[in-house]
């Protein structure tokens, strides 16, 4: 599901570029003094217009591959191990964290821009799950939902707690290249290379697997320290701890080890059901304890650099991190 909030939220910030591009007189990446109407009509107006041109490019895209059906909920609490909840905590959060930082660039009052932000983030994430709750093959996740909610009261709640954001949900991804293992059917008759399972689920490209490829992502909660120690503090401002969260082996939504196969396909039947050896390839959870750093409290007095950096502030910086996991098993990554 994430992959169609990145899309999304590509559409809205491809149309914000436009408009810079075409209105370079009056455009500068310097927030507004005070309110700045043409800078709120111009966003309204290009926010509106991106939502109205990525809905339509989703549906036709993705939505009308699908059978559709009465709306409806769906309960996936239990899939992939929970992290494309944490998913949509973290698009949530930045959806309403950047959708805050453009209300303020318009001169909005820091209140109001934030509460912009929450609706503005909250909006996007609502326009796809009410998209998926007519889905035949999936439906509206309260699960989701509830993760939405999290992820846009993660900034607000910072806000109003600090007027500053202490802790920031970021993500980072390790590319790896499956083995061509072959996983047999229940009866020994068929089998299918691991790699191809998975290019089947997460796609055969490293832009899609980014955001689709579980087993390669991890995503993070990033802490300030420096926010919580006295304001003499000579500890570097930029640099944070930063908790992660990632799976391994997860070849099947659910728990299980199994898939059946839909349709007829290479030689195999539909109806084919395919086990994967849990000895082999133990599906488990990763926890981790890294360092980070915290790109917008690098100064600099250039607001395009400090706007670029803030962009960039959804991406964990490699380094050293040890790792935990629920094989009992403790590890140090390089990076």
């Amino acid at each position: 599901m994430k992959i169609r909030c990145v899309i999304f939220f590509f559409f809205l910030s491809f149309a914000h570029l436009a408009f810079a591009q075409k209105n370079y007189r009056t455009f500068s990446y310097q927030p507004a003094d005070s309110l700045d109407k043409k800078r709120c009509w111009a966003l309204g107006g290009v926010t509106a217009g991106a939502f109205s041109i990525s809905t339509y490019w989703l549906y036709s895209a993705w939505y009308s591959k699908y059978d559709r059906a009465a709306f409806h909920f769906f309960n996936d609490n239990q899939e992939w191990m929970q992290i494309d909840k944490v998913g949509h905590v973290f698009s949530a959060y930045f959806e309403s964290r950047w959708g805050a930082g453009m209300y303020r660039w318009a001169g909005v009052n820091p209140k109001k821009s934030d509460w912009i932000g929450v609706a503005y983030g909250m909006a996007i994430q609502t326009s796809l799950e009410v998209a998926d709750g007519f889905s035949a093959d999936w439906g509206f996740s309260k699960g989701d939902y509830l993760a939405n909610i999290v992820g846009s009261g993660l900034f607000i709640g910072q806000q109003l707690a600090w007027k500053e954001q202490r802790f920031c949900v970021k993500m980072s991804n390790r590319p790896r290249k499956y083995p061509s293992t072959p996983i047999y059917s229940e009866d020994g008759k068929y089998s299918v290379p691991l790699n191809e399972r998975a290019q089947e689920l997460f796609g055969n490209n490293y832009i899609v697997s980014l955001v689709k490829d579980y087993n390669n992502q991890t995503l993070w909660l990033s802490g300030n320290i420096a926010a919580f120690l006295p304001k003499e503090t000579q500890f570097p401002k930029w640099l944070n701890v930063a908790l992660g969260y990632s799976l391994e082996n997860a070849y099947v939504g659910d728990n299980s080890y199994t898939w059946t196969q839909t349709a007829a396909k290479n030689g195999v039947p539909a109806g084919t059901t395919f086990v994967i050896d849990k000895n082999q390839f133990p599906r488990y959870r990763q926890f981790f304890l890294s360092l980070d750093i915290d790109l917008t409290k690098i100064k600099t007095k250039s607001p395009f650099l400090h706007t670029l950096l803030g962009s960039f502030n959804v991406i964990k910086i490699p380094a050293p991190s040890l790792e935990i996991n629920s094989l009992g098993k403790i590890k140090g990554h390089l990076f």
